[in-house]
């Protein structure tokens, strides 16, 4: 039994290198099942492969080299940067999982991902930097939030489809582990 999960496995990690892997940005992108095309945006996505180790030893280093276009004073970004004006074009668009904030999920698996593979400086670095963020907003507001402005993080996050959470579960939770691991 235990050959037939890792076979499947090995078939899905084949799968997600040919359909997500640019091999010439090196690193994992959404993938359009419709056009059959694979998608434009850095985004923080890309290191889910990583976390969950199912890449080899050299995409994880071309993995890590990609961790300065996200990575700001206050954590990781989401994207990398805004693609482009969408408000200029279509009026006022609403983006929630964007450029400047951070959420919480998303640096947990950077983080977690770069452990597995032995980047614990790395980790360590934004690990710290994402408390910091969290650590000032609750020490000045009084209250965790959902997703923050890792821009500027004194700033408040850009507003995204609905209004930002305060007190949000997983902003806790990862707050808690990774304090426990890196404070």
């Amino acid at each position: 039994t235990a050959a037939l999960w890792d076979n499947k496995a090995q078939k899905r990690a084949q799968i997600v290198d040919e359909l997500l892997w640019g091999h010439v940005r090196k690193f994992y992108f959404d993938y359009n099942f419709e056009d059959e095309k694979r998608g434009l945006t850095w985004s923080l996505a890309g290191f889910y492969p990583m976390w969950v180790g199912m890449v080899d030893d050299k995409k994880a280093k071309e993995l890590v080299k990609q961790l300065g276009k996200f990575e700001k004073d206050g954590g990781l970004s989401t994207t990398s940067r805004p693609m482009i004006n969408l408000s200029l074009l279509f009026g006022s668009v609403k983006t929630q999982w964007a450029y400047p904030n951070g959420w919480a999920p998303l640096q947990w698996i950077v983080i977690k991902g770069l452990e597995r593979y032995g980047y614990t400086e790395d980790a360590n670095r934004l690990a710290k930097k994402w408390l910091k963020t969290c650590t000032d907003w609750y020490a000045t507001h009084g209250v965790l939030l959902e997703k923050y402005n890792v821009v500027t993080p004194t700033r408040e996050p850009i507003k995204g489809v609905y209004p930002s959470q305060t007190g949000f579960g997983w902003t806790n939770g990862i707050y808690v582990a990774l304090a426990r691991d890196y404070a």
